[in-house]
């Protein structure tokens, strides 16, 4: 056990004027800091060294992966839209004459929808009679024979 008298002679030793508590011999403040200071400057200057190299290196890249390249507008070639204009024309032209014969040849007569028009309102009836009911099923052969020339 630890006496009064053995608290009161630790106490004189650490409190008393000159002598102090005495320094352990692993603790070296001096040393620690200066340790700490040397590596935080050398991870600074180092990382500074590296992105002065990464900036010159990345600033002397060649024309042609930068992309900074002079732009050329292709010249307009109005031969090539008159002909992609013509070809789809062809193709309304043939849309329109397939829905046609198509609307000849079925009881229903439905016009073609624009992209730019509205959508037509189309009337439904809730009724149950309307549901059971089967003439408004059309017919096998009202169906229109569509060759594959007819698309094309």
């Amino acid at each position: 056990m630890i006496e009064t008298r053995d608290i009161s002679t630790f106490a004189r030793q650490v409190f008393s004027r000159g002598r102090g508590a005495r320094r352990s011999k692993g603790l070296y403040p001096e040393r620690e800091w200066f340790v700490i200071t040397l590596v935080f400057l050398g991870v600074f200057l180092g990382g500074a060294v590296l992105s002065v190299w990464y900036y010159q290196t990345y600033q002397r890249l060649p024309e042609q992966v930068t992309g900074r390249q002079a732009v050329s507008v292709p010249a307009y070639q109005a031969g090539a839209v008159e002909k992609a204009h013509a070809m789809y024309a062809a193709r309304e032209e043939q849309y329109t004459q397939l829905f046609e014969r198509a609307n000849e040849q079925t009881s229903v007569n439905v016009t073609p929808a624009k992209a730019t028009s509205t959508p037509a309102e189309v009337e439904v009836s809730t009724s149950t009679d309307a549901l059971s009911a089967t003439s408004s099923e059309p017919a096998a052969d009202t169906v229109p024979d569509v060759t594959v020339s007819d698309i094309n």
